[in-house]
């Protein structure tokens, strides 16, 4: 490996450690609003925070897009630190897609659950419209 793919890889690698913490970040408030999520909560603040760090990492990775291309062209080049925190990165990621899934599905189920109970509320005050039409 020479000099400069060797710079490209540590620039990564500096990068990317800070990238792994803001994802961690990102995933412990999704995991935050999956869990006030199942308990009917409000999430929306929440949320958007996480939508927010994603977002700013994202810009942060664009960033890095002439370091990447540069060490694209020398190979590839990385060493067991850059490979563990790039592994690290893809599993942070994968799990933060995993909550929105989650939160995802428990918001339909709620949805589902909110519509079968306003369905019975209908039917409860249109039964009470009838009967007092009649009394």
């Amino acid at each position: 490996m020479n000099t400069a793919s060797e710079e490209f890889g540590a620039v990564l690698y500096t990068a990317y450690l800070e990238e792994a913490e803001q994802y961690a970040a990102a995933l412990a408030l999704a995991r935050e609003v999956t869990a006030a999520c199942r308990r009917g909560e409000a999430m929306e603040e929440r949320l958007s925070q996480v939508l927010a760090l994603l977002t700013e990492t994202a810009k942060r990775d664009a960033l890095l897009a002439p370091t990447k291309q540069r060490w694209e062209q020398a190979g590839r080049p990385s060493n067991d630190a850059l490979r563990a925190v790039m592994d690290r990165i893809a599993g942070l990621i994968q799990q933060i897609r995993d909550e929105l899934q989650v939160m995802e599905q428990t918001v339909q189920a709620r949805r589902d659950q909110l519509a079968d109970e306003l369905d019975v509320c209908n039917r409860r005050c249109r039964m009470q419209r009838a009967y007092q039409r009649k009394s």
